[in-house]
């Protein structure tokens, strides 16, 4: 079986996600604990709390869109589509279903979550952004993404 049609499927593109997904986890770790990151994250904490903050949330959100870029660049090397159109379309698509994740996220949160609960919570908008990006990164046929919202109108 070859992996290029098996990872187009839709169960290759959640086991893809799936495993992305696991190597961001492992990945976020060694960043965390990193000096490098620690003294970018400190320069934060010299600026007012309104910029520190701003400083902050763009680091983690810039590492985050990264790696998250990267696996999607992975998935079309490997699927033999990288093309930029299908990168572009690919991180326009992850960083709205991030963004959207992580904003429901925030209103679900409670005060003490249990190690699984936290992990989930954690990871499940990186999971469905790079599922959501592997899906729709490259249409079945050319100008499929814009056919159907221009049938229906």
């Amino acid at each position: 079986m070859k992996l290029e049609p098996a990872l187009q499927s839709n169960s290759g593109r959640l086991i893809f996600a799936v495993l992305w997904s696991g190597i961001l986890a492992a990945c976020w770790k060694s960043i965390h604990a990193s000096t490098e990151f620690h003294v970018l994250e400190s320069r934060g904490g010299q600026l007012n709390w309104a910029m520190g903050l701003l400083f902050t949330v763009a680091l983690y959100l810039a590492i985050l869109t990264l790696l998250l870029w990267v696996g999607l660049a992975v998935y079309l090397a490997v699927i033999r589509q990288f093309k930029l159109l299908n990168l572009a379309r690919g991180l326009a698509v992850t960083l709205f279903v991030l963004f959207a994740a992580m904003g429901i996220e925030s209103f679900i949160r409670a005060e003490h979550l249990s190690p699984i609960a936290e992990y989930i919570l954690r990871w499940l908008p990186m999971f469905a952004s790079v599922y959501a990006g592997c899906r729709l990164a490259v249409p079945r046929r050319p100008g499929e993404l814009f056919s159907r919202a221009t049938a229906k109108s």
